[in-house]
């Protein structure tokens, strides 16, 4: 391969045959031989390229033989900026916000060049929503109310249009409402649909728990729950005015009787009657002794069971103590005397 090239050749050659300047021209050529020496040329062709390229283009490799280049359309401009149709790695340059597409994809979003497009969601990919009619893959919450120009379509359908509220229906289904057209139709619930609590008769399924009070203005009607029809009927009689009434804390022992304590409070109580031991006799008031018997109980009567020796009549008694109770004669009863007494014990 030639060190300098043609015209550089000719020159050379021209200036040999130039007596008056050979001499100074060899001593030149002398001069500068080590560094001529000195040069190792290692190409081994030309590197080709095409005609013409894209002003600012990135140049790029044809093949894999090192030796051709191509046009790219890629470019970087005086000022450091880049511009590619898509750039994978690092963007150092600026992004714009490009409006939202119409091709949907599993990124939600196209990039294309520096330009970012947003996609819209549909029925397989995530994305945007969109301005046009859109189909999405599963279940959307909304914590805010849903307002459409346009209903059409059965529930499951598409709302395109204002839904109207219809009157309150009667035919009791699993979905406890019905549409029909653009009306929304409320059903009543039964004993076997979910549905609105309507002003006519019905027998609702399941247990109801109410935190308020639970008025009727007739009666409280209680179905026998075995296999039969009968029904208790509790209603209240003709008032002259409102009263409260506050159950027990329990169920009650066996026998007892509810009271009240004249406030609305009730409670359980029994009545029951105990027996005293027999008089010894010699003074009109003893204090007897009956077995049982508590100083909270209640003293509804005193009667004698058995007469005593003087068979005298009993003519009053005392407050009763733990086991004790204190009765007074007409005169003294003599011995035997044995009183039965009947208390009412909460």
């Amino acid at each position: 391969m030639p060190i300098f090239s043609q015209d550089v050749q000719e020159i050379l050659l021209s200036a040999l045959r130039m007596p008056e300047y050979r001499e100074e021209f060899i001593q030149v050529i002398e001069t500068l031989r080590s560094d001529i020496d000195a040069l190792e040329l290692t190409g081994t062709g030309d590197v080709t390229g095409p005609a013409s390229s894209t002003d600012n283009a990135i140049t790029r490799y044809d093949g894999i033989t090192g030796k051709s280049i191509q046009n790219s359309g890629a470019t970087i401009d005086d000022s450091g900026n880049l511009t590619a149709n898509n750039i994978s790695g690092t963007n150092t340059g600026n992004v714009t916000l490009a409006a939202v597409g119409s091709s949907p994809n599993a990124n939600s979003a196209s990039l294309s060049g520096q330009a970012l497009t947003l996609q819209p969601a549909d029925g397989t990919n995530p994305g945007v929503v969109s301005t046009a009619s859109q189909t999405f893959a599963g279940d959307k919450t909304f914590s805010g109310a849903i307002s459409a120009s346009n209903y059409s379509g059965t529930s499951s359908g598409t709302n395109t249009g204002d839904v109207t509220l219809a009157a309150f229906g009667s035919t009791p289904n699993a979905n406890g409402a019905s549409i029909t057209s653009q009306a929304v139709n409320l059903e009543p619930a039964d004993a076997t649909n979910p549905g609105g609590v309507s002003t006519g008769t019905q027998t609702f399924a399941g247990n109801k728990t109410f935190s308020g009070s639970v008025q009727s203005n007739t009666s409280f009607i209680v179905q026998d729950p075995g296999a039969g029809t009968e029904t208790i009927t509790v209603q209240a009689p003709t008032l002259a005015g409102s009263y409260s009434l506050t159950l027990p804390v329990d169920d009650g022992s066996s026998a007892q009787f509810m009271q009240t304590d004249g406030s609305g409070v009730l409670s359980w109580s029994s009545i029951m009657h105990l027996d005293s031991d027999a008089s010894a006799g010699g003074n009109p008031t003893e204090s007897l002794t009956v077995t049982g018997l508590l100083g909270t109980d209640t003293i509804l009567s005193v009667s004698q069971r058995v007469a005593g020796a003087n068979n005298t009549a009993i003519t009053a008694f005392g407050s009763p103590g733990v086991g004790t109770l204190s009765v007074s004669w007409t005169a003294d009863p003599g011995a035997g005397a044995i009183v039965r007494v009947l208390v009412r014990r909460s």
